[in-house]
């Protein structure tokens, strides 16, 4: 049922609120049938037990849950939340409920919410302003999720040398000896490492400052403005607008926004709305990336020993995302000076194209992007003009475990430096396959000393169980 059709009867309240609410009126030694009477509810109690406690309800004159008691309203809330009624919820918020507000044992809707496992009335209430306490729900993820690993912290800053990839971006200037030498660096950096910086993309400083600027502009919009844009609770496979906290895994403090590409429409999908300053620089840089990325399958295939148009036929209807993210300064989001901004993981798919904040580790605070390497979190000093590339889950499959899915995070600044009073802003391509691709380990990275470690698998098949098991992420403690 739409909102605005339940708004024009009263039969949307679930018999248990309806209960719920009569009962904690009761107990505040409220006259039940003269408030809601007041308010055009009309209410009559049916029978004082408890347990079958039921209340009849005429049709309400207009917006009648506006007028009940505030302490009615946050119980009915909290009942709504411990059920899960998202669509109560939302009435009883619109109509003043307190989403901060504790009840008589001290605890909040949020708190209801999740002890009952109610995650999407979680995400509603944190859309809606509720606090959470961060340092709590860190040692609750790491009382029921203990660390299975902890790479040493504190390691020097690394500078990767760029490799050049222009001999596969302009092909008619370079000779195949070139295209060899940038491969086989190529290969090297994904054998050993997992992570490489490149150059010689051929994507305009025009059109990265563009977005750049483009996104700033955006983050630096009110909540209600880019509430506008909201991708829902159900995010996956949507565009648009993700607050921070609405993940329902990880309270990372960080919002972004998302372009999908259309297996149809590419990345101009007609039945999208994105925000004016996003749409045209945000689809424009989404199309240069791609063809970048088309440039790294053709160095991979060499480097591979494969043809040099092998990836093609899994890439007609790649299943890629552009996503946009702005880590809010420190101080502004109660961040403890402990915790990450964005914890350990790995991606899930193809190759992820990085367009890093140019102050990562800068103005003393360090922070920034950090990789895994041989047990030890490696700073990556970003390189004027230069992309950082990883492989995903999904490629390492395919390569048999010859290249390195490399798990890596977002270090917090040290608090009371001007970076942690900075805001941090990334765009990334995260590409992958069409979704009805068969994957399986490529002829030419599986040999006698190296035998096929995996059955074939679909790619869709494959990110969900990503999704379901979390991949690499779940080996990390939590912070």
């Amino acid at each position: 049922m739409a909102t605005s059709e339940m708004a024009e009867t009263s039969g949307w309240l679930p018999l248990d609120t309806r209960a719920a609410t009569v009962r904690a009126a009761q107990k505040r030694g409220l006259k039940l049938e003269d408030e809601w009477a007041a308010s055009g509810l009309g209410a009559k109690i049916v029978t004082t037990n408890p347990q079958i406690a039921k209340a009849s309800v005429t049709k309400p004159q207009a917006d009648p849950l506006s007028k009940l008691p505030i302490d009615t309203r946050l119980a009915t809330l909290r009942t709504a939340m411990k059920r899960g009624h998202a669509a109560v919820v939302l009435e009883l918020v619109k109509a003043g409920a307190p989403v901060d507000g504790a009840g008589e044992d001290g605890t909040t809707p949020i708190k209801v919410a999740a002890m009952a496992g109610q995650m999407a009335a979680v995400q509603g209430l944190l859309r809606w302003g509720a606090r959470v306490d961060l340092n709590a729900y860190e040692d609750i993820l790491a009382k029921f999720a203990p660390p299975r690993r902890r790479p040493q912290e504190g390691h020097v800053s690394q500078t990767f040398d760029p490799i050049d990839i222009s001999p596969f971006v302009q092909p008619d200037l370079f000779d195949d000896a070139a295209r060899k030498a940038s491969a086989q660096a190529w290969d090297n950096m994904f054998r050993t490492v997992g992570f490489a910086t490149i150059s010689g993309h051929g994507v305009t400083n025009e059109i990265i400052h563009g977005l750049k600027m483009s996104a700033k502009k955006f983050f630096g919009r009110g909540s209600a403005y880019k509430q506008q844009f909201f991708r829902g609770l159900q995010m996956a496979g949507k565009p648009g607008y993700s607050p921070i906290g609405m993940a329902q895994e990880h309270s990372d403090p960080v919002e972004g926004y998302t372009f999908i590409r259309s297996r149809s429409e590419a990345w101009s999908a007609a039945d999208e709305t994105h925000p004016i300053e996003l749409a045209c620089t945000g689809r424009q840089y989404a199309y240069e990336l791609e063809r970048v990325m088309h440039a790294i399958h053709w160095m991979s295939a060499v480097a591979l020993d494969l043809p040099a148009n092998y990836f093609d036929e899994f890439y007609e209807r790649p299943a890629s995302v552009l996503v946009l993210s702005h880590y809010p300064p420190l101080s502004s989001v109660g961040m403890p000076d402990c915790k990450l901004r964005y914890r350990a993981h790995s991606d899930y798919s193809g190759f992820t194209i990085l367009l890093q904040d140019d102050e990562d580790g800068g103005n003393g605070g360090v922070g920034g992007l950090e990789i895994d390497i041989n047990g030890a979190w490696v700073p990556v000093t970003p390189q004027p003009g230069c992309f950082v590339v990883n492989i995903g889950d999904l490629f390492e499959t395919w390569t048999n475990d010859r290249w390195r899915s490399t798990p890596h995070r977002v270090r917090s600044p040290a608090p009371g430096t001007a970076s942690a009073e900075q805001s941090r802003n990334t765009a990334m391509l995260f590409s992958g396959p069409s979704l009805d691709a068969v994957i399986a380990p490529i002829a030419t990275c599986v040999d006698k000393d190296h035998p096929s470690r995996y059955a074939p698998i679909k790619a869709a098949e494959h990110l969900k169980a990503q999704y379901i098991t979390k991949s690499k992420e779940a080996e990390y403690r939590v912070g």
